[in-house]
């Protein structure tokens, strides 16, 4: 359980601003590319790209980096959906 807890400390976190830099249409589906740079110290980082749309494939999400440091790598890449509700839905939640 300690040794958890000292993982955790040690994740450093950064939302990323990553914009859309190239939409490609298909018939069905757009793949939607986005480009943010950073530049991070050595360690464990937990990154995030907020504003994305939920419909997002997590079969097609993927996570690429340019550096010149052959021991760094990407360990996962993974998409988190949260609801947000509106605080006029929250006190008047709608009867049904």
């Amino acid at each position: 359980m300690q040794a958890m807890e000292r993982t955790k400390e040690a994740i450093q976190e950064l939302t990323l601003d990553a914009p859309v830099s190239q939409v490609t249409l298909l018939e069905d589906r757009a793949l939607v590319q986005r480009r943010g740079k950073a530049n991070l110290a050595p360690g464990l980082w937990r990154i995030r790209v907020e504003k994305v749309a939920p419909v997002l494939s997590d079969k097609s999400l993927r996570a690429e980096f340019c550096v010149d440091y052959p021991e760094a790598r990407i360990d996962d890449v993974r998409t988190r959906r949260r609801m947000l509700i509106k605080e006029e839905e929250r006190q008047n939640p709608p009867k049904g």
